[in-house]
């Protein structure tokens, strides 16, 4: 049974300053918890800290995020250590420590960071509009949000069923997405736009919804910016996929074994996309949670294997939500997979989907 987002993301309180979490096989890319869930139950245990060892403070919103992911994770039970590093009337900054009992005696840590928690509504100070709007536009959503609950779409969206490579990147069927039928437009290769939503239901039989604690999920959980170099139209809708793009993925070999082979008939994956670095900036509040968000998801300079991702959040009004940056790099899929502690550095990257790790 797939575990839905609330329950996979859930830390347990050990003490006033440690808690426990267990990552889940299907929250995985390739043998690695997808880094956004991990980032997400960090945010939850930084979250539960606040509420049960700092209750006074009343500071429920993340303000922002900083973490390095240094080793690769693994699923099972995992370690979080919070250090109260300064706690204020206005802000509150929390060091966290991700370790793993099965790997990190001799490992060390896997994920460090630093999470800064404020009140959203207690804040007062100017305010000013900036105009702001993404350049170049997206397309409109014509048919509004019963179009993509429905499936079918509009003239200018379309559902993706399946991301390439999905049964590798187990964490994207999680979601559903919706790309633009005409492609990235003058957006360009570097980039990519979409509409997304939680697939999963949640323990009232519910559809689950984006909340402030899904936000490092949902800025890790993109299509792959370098494959749309490789790969012509990779994630364009069905209809819109060309034989080339066909050509392109069953000839992407991978340097994985042939047990790896994807269910939905693509290779296993032929690169994986560790995150080294991801910051995180929340600029308003999900309150109660939203169905549909939003993203987009562009790199400046791809070299030698390493570059940056900015990202951007809207939700359903069309205002800023969140904004993050990355730094990455492409490795091969088979780092991902490599048993943990060989000095070809298979040990040494953490996973993400966005895929986080060291190398």
């Amino acid at each position: 049974m797939i575990p839905n987002f609330e329950s996979a993301t859930r830390p347990t309180q050990l003490s006033s300053h440690t808690y426990s979490a267990n990552f889940d096989a299907q929250w995985c890319i390739g043998s690695v918890p997808h880094g956004g869930y991990v980032t997400a139950t960090l945010h939850r245990a930084a979250a539960l800290h606040l509420k049960s060892t700092h209750p006074t403070l009343q500071q429920p919103n993340l303000l922002s995020l900083h973490l390095s992911f240094l080793r690769r994770t693994s699923t099972g039970p995992a370690l979080i250590t919070i250090s109260d590093t300064k706690t204020g009337a206005t802000t509150s900054t929390f060091n966290l420590t991700l370790t793993q009992p099965s790997i990190s005696s001799t490992r060390g840590d896997l994920v460090v960071g630093y999470l800064t928690f404020t009140n959203f509504s207690t804040q007062s100070g100017p305010s000013f509009s900036t105009n702001y709007s993404l350049t170049p536009p997206p397309p409109r959503l014509l048919g509004g949000f019963e179009c993509l609950e429905s499936g079918i779409g509009d003239d200018n969206w379309a559902e993706v069923p399946l991301l390439p490579f999905s049964d590798f990147r187990k964490a994207s069927k999680r979601c559903r997405w919706f790309f633009p039928r005409r492609g990235r437009g003058a957006l360009g290769k570097g980039g990519s736009d979409q509409w997304f939503a939680l697939n999963t239901v949640n323990d009232a039989g519910k559809r689950e919804v984006w909340r402030d604690e899904s936000l490092g999920f949902v800025v890790d959980m993109f299509p792959q910016v370098l494959e749309t170099f490789l790969i012509p139209d990779v994630y364009a809708p069905p209809e819109q996929s060309s034989a080339s793009s066909e050509s392109a993925i069953s000839s992407s070999q991978s340097s994985t074994s042939s047990s790896t082979e994807t269910k939905d008939r693509s290779p296993a994956a032929r690169f994986w996309y560790p995150t080294l670095l991801l910051n995180l900036e929340v600029k308003k509040s999900l309150g109660q949670g939203v169905r549909w968000l939003f993203l987009r998801v562009q790199a400046k300079l791809i070299q030698q294997g390493r570059y940056d991702l900015e990202v951007i959040v809207l939700d359903e009004k069309s205002e800023v939500v969140a904004l993050s940056h990355h730094v990455c790099f492409a490795v091969s899929a088979a780092r991902n997979l490599s048993e943990r502690g060989k000095r070809d550095g298979g040990d040494r990257s953490s996973g993400g989907g966005g895929e986080k790790g060291r190398l």
